[in-house]
Formats: structure tokens, C-alpha cells, sequence
């Protein structure tokens, strides 16, 4: 069973109690009486403030000595006799797993299975498989089963990723919700010439260039000017059709 204790630098159960292992020179104040042990490391203060600390020192070799070179509980000792007991004849050469697989610290940075969501934000915030790309349904009900997102910055562009999609969804299925016009949805003028359309100062012009013929082959049209009609634009955006008698 694998329990978050800290996503996105924040921890998540407070009040949750756990025992750890951990170096003298951490856990010993830094000068007589400090509440900070090495590097600052406010472990004194813990067990100075919290009754059921237990500290515990681990300065005997439950393994039986088996080396000698460091003092025994030492971090350097437990090494030692760590690869002694498992590895003296079957040495450790086995490769570390790359940062984007590695699942005892997951990093928040990478997206294995490319779902647009990163891995730290899957494990933390959804309680999904980083290495799985999940459906649409499973990513909304995991999303409506969170009660509270500490959403970091990657994982704020993934979430503007996947809303993107599905904004896009919607604007194309029906875009005259969203005041959007799809080419089909404006008429188109029938005949040879074309519309100009001209907004200046509030004030819209409509020129249509107009052609005579004598004889009405396609070869006998000629230009005769232009028909031009003015009138006020009222609002942010307008289209305009002409209707021809039937």
C-alpha cells in the first residue's frame, strides 16, 4: 500500500505519526540545548515537544559485526553490513531506475503515459496509475471524488490542456452559443461579381459593382459602376445578405 505524505509541498495528515530512521548528526542538537540538529534539521525540537517521540539509539550490530571499519549503528556501518549480508558474493550492479520510472520518489515533472497530467499529479491529487493513460471518465471521476487540489503549476497547464479539449468540443458542436458563425452558417452571395464591405467611423458601406449587356453572352458584359448604400453599424459584429426576387 503506497500512503502520500507530502504532494506539492504540503502535508497532507498532520496529525499522522510515523517513525523514521535517521543520522546523529541530524537528530543530536546542533549546540547544547538548540532545537536544530545539523543542517538545521528541527528534530530535537520534535522530540523535545512530543511525548511519544521515543527516540530510539540504534548503537548495537544486529548482524554480528560483520564490519568493523566504522562504529556500529553508524550510517556507515549499516551500509557496510547491509552489502555484506546480501551482496558479498552476488555484488549490487544493478542500474537505478530513471527519475521518469522511479515510483519510491515520484517527481512531478514527467508524464509517462502522456495523458497531459503529471505523474506527481496523478499519484497526489487523482490517486491514479502514472504509468497508465486513463479514459475521460475515469480522469472526471477522479476528479469529482477530490475534495481538495493543490495543483502546482505543472499541473495547472495539464488541467488547462485537457479543458482546452474539451472547450474545443463544444465551440465546434455548436458554435452559436458562443457567438461564432461556422462558413456554412453565412450565406454566400450567388452570382459573378462580389460584396465589398467597408466599416469607417461607426458607419457602414455596402458597394456592389453593377454590369450591363446587350445581348447577354458571357463574353457582352461590361462594368457600369457601382451600387452604394450607407448606414449606421450598431453593433460588434454584423452580416449582411442580399435577397433577390424569385
Amino acid at each position: 500500500m503506497t500512503e502520500v505524505l507530502i504532494a506539492n509541498g504540503q502535508i497532507l495528515n498532520p496529525a499522522r505519526q510515523i517513525r523514521l530512521v535517521t543520522l546523529n548528526f541530524l537528530a543530536n542538537p546542533g549546540t547544547a540545548g538548540s532545537d536544530f540538529g545539523g543542517d538545521t534539521y528541527p528534530l530535537p525540537w520534535v522530540v523535545r515537544t512530543n511525548p511519544s517521540a521515543n527516540r530510539v539509539d540504534l548503537s548495537t550490530d544486529a548482524t554480528g559485526n560483520q564490519s568493523t571499519f566504522a562504529a556500529a549503528g553508524s550510517e556507515q556501518d549499516a551500509f557496510a553490513e547491509f552489502m555484506l549480508t546480501f551482496h558479498s558474493s552476488s555484488p549490487f550492479n544493478k542500474a537505478d531506475t530513471t527519475v521518469d520510472l522511479d515510483r519510491r520518489i515520484i517527481q512531478g515533472l514527467f508524464d509517462s503515459d502522456g495523458d497531459g497530467f503529471t505523474n506527481g499529479f496523478e499519484v497526489a491529487n487523482l490517486g491514479l496509475d502514472p504509468d497508465v493513460a486513463n479514459t475521460g471518465s475515469e480522469i472526471d471521476a477522479a476528479f469529482g471524488n477530490t475534495v481538495a487540489l493543490n495543483i502546482h503549476r505543472q499541473s495547472v497547464e495539464g488541467v488547462r490542456s485537457a479543458s482546452r479539449l474539451a472547450g474545443q468540443g463544444d465551440v465546434v458542436s455548436n458554435p452559436g452559443s458562443f457567438s461564432l458563425y461556422t462558413p456554412s452558417s453565412i450565406q454566400d452571395l450567388r452570382g459573378t461579381g462580389n460584396l465589398l464591405v467597408q466599416a469607417f467611423a461607426g458607419d457602414v458601406t455596402l458597394t456592389m459593382p453593377i454590369e450591363k449587356s446587350t445581348d447577354l453572352t458571357p463574353e457582352g458584359w461590361e462594368d457600369a459602376g457601382e451600387l452604394d448604400i450607407t448606414f449606421p453599424k450598431t453593433a460588434d459584429k454584423e452580416f449582411y445578405r442580399l435577397i433577390l426576387p424569385e
